[in-house]
């Protein structure tokens, strides 16, 4: 989660333009499909790249975006097998076909 939120500069450069609702269309409109099997999941970089991730792994690549611009924002990611919520300001919600469960803290400077 650490690399996903400082070191994925595709992402952020692909996205600069777009608003926060932009990029959500963007992302709903994206394939729903890992480039990985199993639980490995894609960083934002690799996401924005294929143009296809999973509900969780969209959920991060937005956590990022967020990241850059709002360096200050807390965010709660949730994972419950396909239920992604993404809380940060608003609630972004997402489907995932991994089978996860876990709730984490994004808050910087570190990274729960």
């Amino acid at each position: 989660i650490k690399a996903a939120l400082e070191r994925n500069p595709v992402s952020i450069e692909a996205t600069k333009d777009k608003s926060i609702g932009q990029i959500c269309d963007w992302l709903d409109h994206m394939p729903n499909e890992s480039i990985y099997e199993g639980n490995r999941l894609a960083q934002p970089d690799e996401v924005t790249n294929f143009g296809a991730g999973d509900g969780v792994e969209k959920a991060i690549l937005l956590a990022d975006i967020i990241a850059g611009r709002r360096p200050q924002q807390r965010m709660e990611l949730t994972v419950d097998g396909p239920h992604v919520a993404l809380k940060a300001g608003a609630e972004f919600t997402f489907t995932s076909n991994k089978s996860l469960a876990k709730t984490l803290i994004l808050q910087p400077p570190q990274y729960q």
